[in-house]
């Protein structure tokens, strides 16, 4: 399927990124060229250029774009399209883009409006929703671009522009706001966080961490998702209004007052079992990252800088959660926790792949002459954590019930050779076999 989106940020890049993995034929195209240029000869995607849409050949087209240029361009990019193809937006405030897309007059297409519910940071899109708004003729098109999502365990959520603002009004207006005024009063009061981090309970450092989601990663589109949406200002109004009754509440020293309120809340959760285990999981996830790091000390460790991508690879000295000391070459150096992260394992196996050089140590011994090479090799692997090949069996057909086999060892040189050699030839004679 031939898919064409258009923009080239966060989101547009990501989801060409997604599609493509995905068996589709992606093109890209943005009103800045160069950008999409280097985004498609970076990834393996065609480019177009945004002055040549003309004719466009394409299956679909999703507007990746801005609310206001995807306005703009939804009824001259449907000209455009071939019979029976999908034009799809993936703006997050519908009560003004669906309108639009109603008002296009082509009825050979199919129009559809999509809202993935998560940020630019993402690996995955497995567990969160993905909201989807059928417009007009949604067919074979608009079902191959869902069961993508629906593959790659996204949450299918089909709902209508009403019902989509009204709920993000909550969702998103409301949590937002929230953590945008908490932040607002942290500041005004002058708090010094990292210090209050060595104070911190669990939510405290969850509700901090949410807080900072909002704040530091674009306060533009914050700002817009605030004020673009029509049904957020009553929302605040109301939490403005709940504010002053619980802080009334608060100055006539009403204990009882204040408990039946929280009390009265406590009935919107009915499964609280269920969101006391949520919360459970959140918190267990932050101190497992705890101890995980301190098990690693004394290991090669790969971490990765969350802001500009730069990646910091040495054995770990020390972990805390102020700062990370790890050795580079002979070198001492520091990091600072909150902006680091600590790369996966299969991350850390295509960096080492690019960035260090390999060795390898032959080890020759006799085994009997029904064992599977490959078996005894992947026994090797599991056992070592090594890349175990084997490179040479020979039988001489002599009677005997033996034959010779080599294997291969390969490790990158970081390694201690005669620690790996150790470790091999201990499982190769704890096996009871006798060595070349």
């Amino acid at each position: 399927m031939k898919l064409l989106i258009i923009g080239a940020g966060n989101f547009g890049s990501f989801y060409a990124q997604f599609f493509k993995e995905n068996g589709f034929q992606v093109s890209i195209t943005d009103i800045d060229s160069k950008k999409a240029k280097e985004l498609a000869e970076k990834n393996g995607l065609e480019f177009l250029e945004p002055k040549k849409l003309k004719k466009i050949e394409h299956d679909a087209v999703i507007l990746a774009v801005p609310e206001k240029a995807a306005i703009s361009l939804a009824g001259k990019i449907a000209k455009e399209l071939k019979k029976g193809a999908l034009l799809a937006d993936f703006c997050s405030i519908k009560s003004r883009i669906c309108p639009e897309l109603e008002k296009i007059k082509r009825k050979d297409i199919e129009i559809a409006s999509m809202h993935p519910m998560h940020g630019p940071r993402v690996k995955s899109i497995a567990g969160f929703p993905i909201i989807f708004i059928k417009i007009r003729n949604c067919g074979e098109n608009f079902e191959k671009i869902k069961n993508a999502f629906q593959n790659a365990n996204g949450r299918i959520v089909e709902s209508d522009a009403l019902e989509h603002d009204k709920t993000l009004a909550i969702v998103q207006g409301l949590t937002h706001f929230t953590q945008i005024l908490s932040a607002k009063t942290i500041y005004d009061l002058g708090v010094d966080v990292e210090r209050s981090l060595q104070f911190a309970s669990p939510v405290y450092e969850l509700y901090l961490d949410t807080i900072a989601r909002v704040v530091t990663q674009n306060p533009r589109m914050y700002a817009e998702i605030q004020l673009a949406n029509p049904y957020n200002e009553k929302v605040r109004q109301k939490l403005l209004k709940a504010a002053k009754e619980l802080l009334q509440t608060c100055k006539r020293n009403d204990l009882e007052g204040l408990e039946k309120e929280i009390f009265k809340t406590s009935f919107l959760f009915e499964d609280k079992e269920f969101f006391l285990t949520c919360s459970d999981k959140a918190i267990e996830a932050i101190k497992y990252t705890e101890a995980l790091l301190k098990s690693l000390e004394g290991k090669s460790v790969l971490f990765e800088n969350t802001e500009n991508k730069s990646k910091h690879y040495g054995k770990l000295k020390h972990y805390s959660s102020d700062k990370i000391v790890f050795l580079k070459g002979e070198h001492e150096v520091v990091l600072n926790p909150k902006k680091f992260r600590l790369t996966t394992r299969e991350e850390q196996i295509a960096w080492k792949n690019q960035n260090l050089k390999k060795s390898h140590r032959d080890f020759s011994f006799i085994v009997p002459k029904a064992l599977n090479p490959q078996t005894l090799c992947g026994l090797f692997a599991k056992k070592t954590k090594l890349n175990v090949q084997c490179i040479d069996e020979f039988d001489n057909n002599s009677g005997s019930n033996e034959k010779s086999i080599t294997i291969r060892a390969e490790f990158f040189e970081n390694k201690d050779h005669k620690e790996i050699e150790k470790s091999i030839l201990e499982i190769i004679h704890g096996l009871g076999f006798k060595t070349r």
